[in-house]
């Protein structure tokens, strides 16, 4: 999930823009999908600067979690590192030699 819901939400948005610059909302499907992504698109960016309404707060958390997500997967595609401490060797290397003696 956590690899393919972001690449997914990204997906949905790209499809969201090109639908919106390409079709004009002629149904109600379509201003529905289109207030949808409104809301969306409000709640995201509210949430990003932290001042999310109620009623908004858990779909702008879950926007902005998949954002840092994709920002990752984008960051580890190009070969960056994303460890956030350095691994000491030294706990596994006593370990190891524990295990062997015995």
């Amino acid at each position: 999930m956590h690899l393919f819901s972001p690449i997914a939400m990204t997906g949905v948005a790209i499809m969201a823009i090109l639908r919106n610059i390409t079709y004009l909302p002629d149904t109600m499907l379509m201003a529905g999908l289109s207030a949808f992504e409104v809301y969306m698109i409000t709640s995201w960016l509210l949430a990003r600067y932290g001042k999310s309404p109620f009623g908004m707060r858990t779909a702008g958390t879950i926007t902005v979690g998949l954002e840092h997500l994709m920002s990752a997967i984008i960051a580890s595609a190009r070969g960056k590192s994303l460890h956030m401490w350095k691994q000491h060797s030294d706990v596994r290397e006593e370990i190891s030699k524990r295990n062997h003696s015995s």
